[in-house]
């Protein structure tokens, strides 16, 4: 389950433990490829990678997140290079040593509300903080510059599949009723991307998704080009054609705050 840390944040415990084991009241979860820190005040933890920190009791929002580069300023050079910059205020997150901002590198500041999660990833270095509500829908994505934007509506798509990037494919119906389908969106090993949605969209979504090995498909005829990327109108029809080909799509519905789907082994 993991070990229990000497943390006190806001008069509550954090628990250190792999990132499906623990169902906090809110967690911060390391989809990246190097550690971070969590600070409040003057207390710190260190979140490894694959690992999460959850918040057991009264905890308090924001929370800071972070890298100590102290005493790897080659590293902080890289990470002021890819755009990251120095907290505008903090203290050093080494024990003993002065405080200062030089020492802490921000990746994010967020808020969060009961049931949250804040998954923390780095694709080509550039960080950045999805903040994911208790149902598994974006609320709002933080990058590393402190630009915050709330999330669209939006189809966000988990790849836990353990098997290479997903490729994956959307298909939505308009006011005419007709099915257009666009594809396809890698999502690496391990993370999330949202496909975006018209603002507000309610309605049915469906989905096809595929790894190396591996497919989640429904009972949904849709025309896709297996080959390349695409975006084909009326892809609903009895016939695709030469060119395209009919697979099955997942069905999802989305209430205007848009719809999750997690791929995981079969």
């Amino acid at each position: 389950m993991g070990l229990l840390l000497s943390l006190g944040v806001g008069g509550s415990l954090l628990w250190a433990a792999p990132a499906s084991a623990v169902d906090g009241v809110f967690c911060i979860v390391n989809r990246a490829n190097r550690s971070f820190q969590i600070v409040r005040g003057s207390k710190f933890e260190t979140v490894a990678p694959g690992r999460q920190a959850c918040c057991q009791s009264n905890c308090r929002s924001p929370v800071a997140i972070g890298i100590d580069v102290s005493r790897d300023p080659d590293l902080k050079e890289i990470l002021l290079k890819l755009g990251l910059k120095l907290a505008s205020r903090g203290r050093s997150l080494v024990p003993g040593q002065p405080s200062g901002v030089g020492n802490w590198i921000s990746i994010c500041r967020a808020n969060w509300r009961r049931g949250d999660k804040i998954e923390v990833y780095a694709p080509n270095g550039k960080w950045r903080c999805d903040v994911v509500d208790a149902r598994g829908n974006l609320r709002e994505t933080i990058a590393a510059s402190g630009q915050q934007r709330p999330a669209q509506t939006a189809l966000r798509v988990c790849n836990r599949a353990g098997d290479g990037s997903a490729y994956v494919a959307k298909a939505l119906t308009d006011r005419n009723g007709r099915l257009t389908s666009k594809g396809w969106y890698e999502v690496a090993p391990g993370e999330c991307d949202s496909l975006t949605l018209p603002p507000g969209y309610r309605g049915r979504v469906y989905v096809y998704a595929e790894t190396r090995n591996l497919s989640w498909k429904g009972t949904r005829r849709v025309c896709v080009d297996p080959e390349q990327k695409f975006e084909i109108p009326d892809a609903g029809r009895g016939s695709c054609g030469w060119r395209y080909q009919h697979y099955l799509f997942l069905d999802r519905n989305v209430d205007g705050r848009g719809a999750s789907i997690t791929l995981t082994p079969q």
